[in-house]
């Protein structure tokens, strides 16, 4: 059955609300397999018993339409997706994914997992529309390797990419910051998509044609993100040599080029502000610096300790208080977020999910 028909059926099922269907019982198992969920969790759900559920899934008998669209709410699918002749064989975690700590994918969080196939699926066709538009593919960073010193080698992107020695000072806030940095990285070929995780983020390499995409957690701070961009771009550049790392040495690596490149040291060492740090080293002149950098303070902690500039008591006394502040923070607005039920309009989702490339493809599309 083609997609279109699928459609059109799944269509039919929502207007027609007490329709009795019977989909494949084998492809609802694998869906709530896929999500994690127990059993008992979707019966909760959907509101029936959990017999009801097995029932389903051993194919033993119909279900209404409107429990079928419970469960699509549920599977994030279709309702077309349960009438597969077959569950998919779908493989998400491929060699070209890394997350940002390297987690384990048994330790993967669903929200992770569904934002991996949204981005697999976003990536795909994206590379459609540029078909349709008749517009090649191009991945334009230079490939650097891994034996080049992380500071040199932050200088050299920059300098492929014509940053300017004074950007910092011209772009208002670490919101503006966000949107100037992914802007300009997806004008090299990188997808930057931005979904609801538990991780920091993740990164593809790349593979059969299809371009690299970095992906970051809408939830985190924009400073957060802005260092997670450069830290994957670092593993995409990379890649061909990243087996010769350890994991430590690696994401060392990464660390230190993302640093560079966001707080270079001979832009750090001129600025006024970092001479007034050094002279009473007050959490004033630390804030100033993360704010003129446009960057996190744990950054700018991490390039002053790399560049000898504080002691490792300084930096642990610090990094601590930044961590606790944080953790209220974040406190503060989950009970926010409570309070508006945490909700973002479908415009603007929808945007960051699929990044400023992408999106602007699609209005080409549809204007031509």
């Amino acid at each position: 059955m083609s997609t279109g028909s699928f459609l059109h059926k799944s269509r039919d099922m929502e207007e027609c609300k007490d329709m009795e269907l019977k989909p494949n019982g084998e492809v609802l198992r694998w869906a709530r397999e896929y999500q994690r969920k127990s059993e008992t969790e979707v019966a909760r759900s959907v509101g029936v018993p959990v017999e009801k559920i097995r029932a389903w899934e051993e194919g033993e008998t119909t279900i209404y339409t409107t429990n079928l669209n419970k469960l699509a709410n549920i599977y994030q699918r279709p309702v077309s997706f349960f009438f597969l002749p077959h569950a998919p064989e779908e493989r998400l975690v491929t060699p070209e994914f890394r997350t940002f700590d390297s987690i384990e994918v048994s330790q993967l969080s669903q929200e992770t997992i569904n934002a991996l196939r949204k981005t697999k699926y976003n990536r795909k066709q994206y590379v459609e529309l540029l078909e349709s538009l008749n517009e090649p593919y191009k991945f334009r960073f230079p490939t650097v390797s891994v034996d080049t010193d992380p500071e040199a080698f932050a200088n050299k992107v920059r300098s492929v990419l014509k940053v300017p020695a004074d950007v910092h000072k011209k772009i208002r806030d670490k919101n503006v910051a966000l949107k100037h940095w992914i802007s300009l990285i997806e004008e090299q070929g990188v997808l930057i998509f931005q979904y609801s995780l538990d991780e920091r983020g993740f990164c593809l390499h790349g593979e059969e044609g299809l371009p690299p995409v970095i992906v970051l957690s809408s939830g985190e701070e924009p400073a957060g993100r802005v260092f997670t961009i450069f830290h994957e771009l670092a593993h995409l550049l990379i890649k061909n040599d990243a087996s010769r790392l350890s994991y430590t040495k690696l994401e060392k690596f990464c660390n230190h080029f993302a640093g560079a490149f966001l707080v270079p040291e001979k832009i750090l060492v001129e600025s006024r502000i970092f001479k007034s740090f050094l002279i009473d080293r007050s959490d004033f002149w630390l804030q100033r610096l993360a704010g003129e950098f446009k960057v996190s303070q744990d950054v700018i902690l991490r390039r002053l300790l790399i560049l000898h500039k504080i002691d490792h008591k300084y930096f642990d006394e610090k990094f601590k208080e930044l961590q606790l502040s944080r953790e209220r923070r974040r406190k503060k607005k989950e009970e926010k977020q409570d309070e508006k039920d945490g909700f973002l309009d479908h415009g603007r989702k929808a945007f960051m999910n699929t990044g400023i490339t992408m999106t602007s493809k699609l209005f080409d599309a549809y204007e031509r």
